[in-house]
């Protein structure tokens, strides 16, 4: 996989698109695609949302220390998909000015 390929892959993972759809779309490996993706700091919108959800799961831990560090990690993670959002929402905006001319 060359440079452009992992630009690519880091682009459409910070857009939310599925790990699984770009590695389709593109033929490469899936762990390839979430190396790179990962590897970036980036994350699909789906994982996020499938790791907030799992670690939501308070319950079943016991342990204090073992629960404020499960909220940091999903205050993190939502952090993460509103960052992701307002990006988002800009390039909506900035999308609506051009097709308004």
């Amino acid at each position: 996989m060359d440079d452009r390929d992992r630009a690519s892959i880091i682009f459409q993972a910070k857009e939310g698109k599925p790990i699984s759809r770009i590695a389709e779309e593109m033929d490469i490996d899936y762990w390839e695609v979430y190396c790179a993706a990962y590897g970036a700091g980036e994350r699909s919108a789906r994982g996020v949302k499938t790791m907030i959800y799992n670690r939501l799961k308070l319950g079943t831990v016991k342990k204090t220390e073992e629960k404020e560090r499960l909220l940091s990690e999903v205050n993190d993670l939502v952090r993460h998909l509103y960052d992701r959002y307002q990006d988002n929402q800009q390039k909506l905006d900035q999308l609506r000015k051009v097709l308004a001319k």
